[in-house]
């Protein structure tokens, strides 16, 4: 991830800081191996985490991680399993992006149900612009970013490659806003944004 996001370091950073101190409960959508995970308990300790993710080998890699021992690992998609608790804090990074408009639409509902009362929901993905012209120059400075952090040519247009594919179903930060506000959320903020990648932070 180091190498494909553009100021990876301020993105994870972002990330973090808008975790608020003091809450205690934490719901992770499509944890991965834990990456964030790691970086979200060395600031904020207290948290309880509880991970979702549907790659039993990502989840194996998490349990043998003694960062992450304390951590709760549910096997299963966002779109069909969902836990019963609610939370202070839910958090997706670069997961939804793979489901389809509806299923994201559908997730977005689960979460802002299953947060407290002035919850936060935190949202690090990928995203569209409105037009083609724009997306043609972002892809170009997304490519030579991943060049100059020292990312394989054939990788980096192997990636380009993936966006293409996804593209159609890959969402707007406007259509993304819309369905945050339309779930209920009344507060949406985007701290972040540098080409396709962006962080939108919604408050219920």
């Amino acid at each position: 991830m180091k190498k494909i996001i553009p100021n990876h370091s301020f993105f994870f950073k972002t990330i973090v800081d808008f975790i608020p101190e003091g809450e205690k409960s934490l719901f992770e959508v499509g944890c991965g191996t834990g990456f964030i995970t790691e970086k979200v308990l060395k600031a904020r300790p207290q948290l309880k985490i509880t991970c979702i993710d549907r790659s039993p080998w990502m989840l194996e890699i998490i349990k043998n991680k003694s960062d992450l021992k304390d951590v709760k690992l549910m096997l299963g998609d966002a779109s069909q399993t969902w836990p019963a608790d609610a939370y202070d804090i839910i958090m997706t990074v670069l997961n939804l992006h793979h489901f389809n408009d509806e299923e994201r639409t559908n997730i977005i509902n689960l979460i802002y149900s299953s947060l407290n009362k002035n919850g936060v929901f935190i949202t690090g993905d990928v995203f569209r612009p409105d037009s083609m012209s724009e997306e043609e120059l972002y892809r170009k400075k997304w490519y030579n970013s991943m060049i100059e952090a020292g990312f394989e040519e054939e990788n980096a247009k192997y990636m380009l490659e993936m966006r293409e594919n996804a593209y159609e179903s890959i969402d707007t930060m406007e259509g993304y806003r819309k369905k945050l506000a339309a779930a209920g959320f009344k507060k949406i903020c985007c701290p972040y944004m540098n080409f396709i990648y962006a962080i939108i932070i919604a408050y219920k």
